[in-house]
């Protein structure tokens, strides 16, 4: 999968309604908060890509903040880009930067 084809949330409702889906009980939610502007957001792109293909059990989606700006304000995101990981509609953590390595660890042990 390439990070175009990952399922991108446009507004504060869908957002909401997605983290709180049933369809995603219980499954660990990792949110890419990304511009198309920012470089360290480019570099992520692909690594987040090849997590989804990993990690088949955990949900990738991801928020434009130019895009959605009303998502990024409500999540308080100020730096990109920002990964927010959620599970049965709980926010457990955040990781700003692109340490892959962290984001992998975190996605293990979350998951």
């Amino acid at each position: 999968m390439s990070f175009k084809d990952l399922k991108e949330l446009t507004t504060k409702d869908e957002y909401d309604k997605f983290i709180k889906s049933p369809d995603n009980k219980d499954k660990l939610i990792v949110i890419d908060f990304f511009a198309e502007w920012c470089g360290p957001c480019k570099q992520m792109k692909p690594k987040i890509a090849k997590f989804s293909d990993k990690y088949t059990d955990v949900v990738f989606v991801k928020v434009d903040c130019d895009e959605a700006e009303p998502v990024a304000e409500s999540e308080n995101v100020e730096v990109m880009p920002a990964f927010l990981f959620y599970k049965n509609g709980d926010k457990l953590h955040v990781i700003c930067g692109t340490n892959d390595k962290d984001l992998e660890d975190k996605i293990k042990e979350l998951k």
